[in-house]
């Protein structure tokens, strides 16, 4: 006569346990970084981005630099086209004097503080991440950004460091090289061209001829 009970209430039981996500915290912990990367972008906040990033994101930035500062022509258009983009960005928009000695934590700052990567008007998305995916330690995890309410089929990388979870960009910039050469594609122009259109945009003027040669 117990046992209908019994059973009952094992099956609820079972089904509590069934909605339970157990990586619910971790998920919340990296929407929340992700958020405060876009916030940090669009307030100019150099000194509260540098919470946001891995450790391995940071050192990439140092031989951008170098070649900002003297790469030739042909070392510029040798690279992948989002550091190609980041080294005239520098061109443009600092100077020698400004970039010199920096390290990458140290640039991080610098120019997300400058407002170099403030979302145009107009440009802003409502981005939220979904599809999380962990490691079999939880020490690592990929979501699918979402813009919109579209799943855009971009995946980035989260890596967890100090107990705290952070962004890893060098595992986006393979995405961002990606999707800057599909849309080069799309609208029928170069990767050059494409660079130069979204920096003229950036800086509301045209590009000079003089961004491909070493900083004066």
């Amino acid at each position: 006569m117990f046992i209908r009970p019994l059973l009952a209430a094992v099956l609820t039981v079972l089904l509590s346990l069934a909605g339970c996500d157990a990586r619910a915290a971790d998920k919340e912990e990296i929407s929340a970084i992700y958020d405060q990367l876009d916030q940090c972008n669009n307030n100019k906040d150099g000194t509260g981005v540098l919470t946001v990033f891995t450790k391995a994101s940071f050192p990439r930035y140092e031989p951008l630099i170098k070649i900002a500062l003297d790469g030739t022509p042909e070392q510029v258009r040798a690279l992948p086209p989002t550091d190609r983009t980041e080294v005239l960005r520098m061109r443009l928009r600092a100077t020698r004097a400004e970039l010199a000695g920096l390290n990458g934590m140290e640039y991080t700052r610098f120019a997300t503080g400058r407002g170099w990567y403030v979302s145009p008007d107009g440009g802003q998305v409502q981005s939220t991440l979904t599809r999380f995916r962990f490691n079999k330690t939880a020490t690592e995890a990929t979501a699918e950004l979402v813009s919109d309410g579209e799943r855009s089929g971009m995946r980035f990388r989260f890596i967890k460091e100090d107990d705290y979870w952070k962004y890893d960009e060098p595992f986006a910039i393979e995405l961002y090289d990606r999707d800057l050469r599909r849309a080069a594609r799309d609208e029928g122009v170069s990767e050059e061209q494409f660079i130069l259109d979204l920096l003229e945009e950036e800086i509301g003027k045209e590009v000079p001829a003089t961004v491909w040669e070493p900083m004066p």
